[in-house]
């Protein structure tokens, strides 16, 4: 929100003091301009809250076939990153003025972002062997290569395949010479390819990757997350993917790398299934949201799986109790099996029956680093509809939002659960099937209002929701920013 203050120089620095958490005179108010769905009427900022940084004032827009150039050439940096930055700064003075505009332009970007992907899409493969169940082989960051099949069951759905992200046990080989050295990998992906032609699921479609370096064996670090950003964007691109019914699970090592990542990009899937595989991770309330499944033998005492299993099952059941309808899940703890002989034919035709919400109107996130035994961390850049991008954070801090959403009011609390901080700006995306961009959104705090007034609609939202998440169910043409300390 740009925002200015209608007082004197005098209070100017105390609004310059609201930023540095040094109060707010209320006499300070501010204007959030006219966005060309009305003019908001003047808002008094609690003055115990500090104001976000306001946005930087556009550049003048060029040419309509420059503006288009720029624009791709934006989407065209942008692919694959796992740290994506803002569009064209003229973009955010192309404002939308009415519900029509908003949808045609919608649809105009999103065909950008496809043309920008049409190389992309060629060179990975998905087009030429998905009808063949042959392997494709990715370049992804870190100088590794991923193999994996490309599978197809039955036939194509009108929206698409459910999609299965599979992943296969094994691990890490601290002997392996190169990174496709272990034998174990090896069998195991084999063994996980085998199971999933075998899965009682069709119409489906799966893909099923090899570890790319079996020096480091793990499935949740920043290289794989890419590689299975990329198969969410780029099997939506290709039409053969529903991109609301995308589902994540594995075995072993790969149940504990499916586990990890619905934690911590819960938004990309419909449901995740971790089996043969249970571990102590916290942060149940950031599977409100999605399908969560579990399969561990009882007598798989391998670091303690049974015993974590069955942590998660109660602590699951508490929350579906207090929280009906958002904690959908299902954990069997197989009687008489153990870590080799568990049963995994339950998993794919349970999770399938769920599609993904994409908007949802109670979002629960503990925003932490997701590799805190790694030198790099991992923090996600956007969740949903929030945008993550304007935080900064110590090393390790965990911060828990809970976001909750009536008409045009956002109730947003928030908690440390950590030392050291998490503070910053807080992006929330709007939808306008959602909300109502033609009336004032409110933004609270911990219950005290952070913002009120018109959000601003305009192209360059269009834009950064399509670089940031790559999912044409999350295009979003306004956001509004509130300060997080």
């Amino acid at each position: 929100m740009k925002t200015k203050c209608s007082a004197t120089i005098p209070m100017l620095f105390l609004c310059i003091g609201a930023i540095l958490s040094i109060g707010c005179d209320p006499d300070c108010h501010c204007d959030c301009g006219n966005n060309g769905f009305g003019t908001p009427p003047p808002f008094v900022p609690d003055p115990s809250l500090p104001l976000p940084d306001p946005d930087p004032e556009p550049d003048p827009a060029p040419e309509p076939a420059e503006a288009r150039r720029q624009t791709l050439e934006y989407f065209l940096t942008q692919l694959d990153q796992d740290d994506v930055a803002l569009p064209p700064s003229f973009l955010y003075g192309q404002m939308l003025t009415s519900p029509e505009e908003i949808e045609t332009e919608r649809e105009a970007m999103w065909s950008l972002w496809k043309e920008a992907n049409t190389q992309r899409l060629e060179e990975s493969g998905i087009l030429q062997f998905l009808a063949t169940g042959d392997t494709v082989i990715w370049n992804i960051p870190a100088g590794q290569r991923m193999k994996a099949l490309l599978l197809a069951k039955g036939d194509k759905p009108a929206d698409g395949y459910p999609l299965y992200i599979n992943l296969h046990g094994g691990g890490r080989a601290s002997l392996a010479e190169h990174a496709w050295d272990s034998f174990t990998n090896t069998l195991a992906w084999e063994s996980e390819i085998k199971r999933a032609k075998q899965y009682d699921d069709a119409p489906s479609m799966y893909y099923v990757p090899r570890m790319a370096d079996d020096r480091i064996g793990r499935w949740y670090l920043e290289p794989q997350r890419n590689a299975f950003r990329r198969i969410f964007q780029l099997g939506v691109l290709s039409g053969y993917a529903d991109p609301d019914r995308f589902y994540i699970l594995g075995t072993s090592e790969g149940g504990y790398g499916s586990h990890r990542l619905a934690l911590f990009m819960p938004d990309y899937f419909a449901g995740a299934g971790p089996m043969s595989a249970a571990e102590p991770l916290g942060a149940a309330e950031n599977l409100r949201n999605i399908a969560f499944g579990m399969e561990v033998g009882e007598r798989d005492m391998g670091f303690r799986r049974a015993e974590f299993a069955q942590q998660w099952k109660d602590e699951l059941a508490l929350l579906e109790r207090s929280n009906p309808g958002d904690f959908v899940h299902r954990i069997d703890i197989q009687p008489g099996k153990g870590h080799g002989d568990t049963d995994f034919t339950v998993m794919t035709p349970w999770l399938k029956q769920f599609s993904r919400r994409t908007y949802p109107k109670h979002l629960s996130y503990q925003y932490r680093n997701l590799t805190p035994d790694y030198w790099q961390e991992s923090y996600p850049q956007g969740m949903y509809y929030l945008d993550f991008r304007g935080l900064m954070h110590t090393k390790n801090a965990n911060r828990r939002f809970e976001i909750t959403w009536d008409g045009n009011t956002i109730n947003v609390s928030t908690d440390l659960l950590s030392d050291g901080f998490v503070r910053g700006d807080l992006g929330i995306y709007l939808d306008p099937a959602q909300v109502d961009l033609t009336q004032p959104i409110t933004v609270k705090i911990d219950g005290r209002i952070a913002f009120e007034g018109m959000a601003k609609v305009s192209k360059g939202y269009l834009a950064e929701s399509i670089a940031l998440f790559g999912d044409p169910k999350r295009i979003f043409p306004a956001k509004v920013k509130v300060l997080i300390y």
